[in-house]
């Protein structure tokens, strides 16, 4: 099931709203998001741009797979040296090393639920 009554309730957005945006009926959209009505592969793309998401958030993922799409968009707005920081960063808290007040990365095993 599409996700985009979700994203849409989170951007505090109404379906006129969203629908406009998107360039789609209110009731079309209401459709889509019952799932009584199949979208196109357009029309999937209108609706996205219209939440600022990409169309592959809109399809049910685990709340992981969602924080890393989340991460890629806002990297690809990142200058080059902004990218450097947050990938240094993450590696400083995936190996459990201080950051700079001291404080220390929680670490997850692989096997544990994230």
């Amino acid at each position: 099931m599409l996700r985009i009554r979700e994203i849409r309730l989170s951007r505090g957005l109404t379906q006129r709203a969203l629908a406009d945006r998107a360039g789609v009926s209110r009731s079309q959209l209401c459709e889509i998001e019952t799932g009584n009505k199949a979208a196109n592969s357009r029309r999937l793309a209108d609706i996205a741009r219209a939440l600022d998401v990409g169309v592959e958030a809109l399809f049910s993922q685990s709340d992981h797979d969602l924080q890393i799409t989340e991460i890629m968009r806002l990297s690809a707005e990142l200058l080059p040296q902004d990218r450097r920081l947050i990938l240094d960063l993450a590696r400083r808290l995936a190996d459990g090393q201080p950051l700079q007040d001291g404080a220390q990365a929680r670490v997850i095993a692989p096997d544990q639920p994230r």
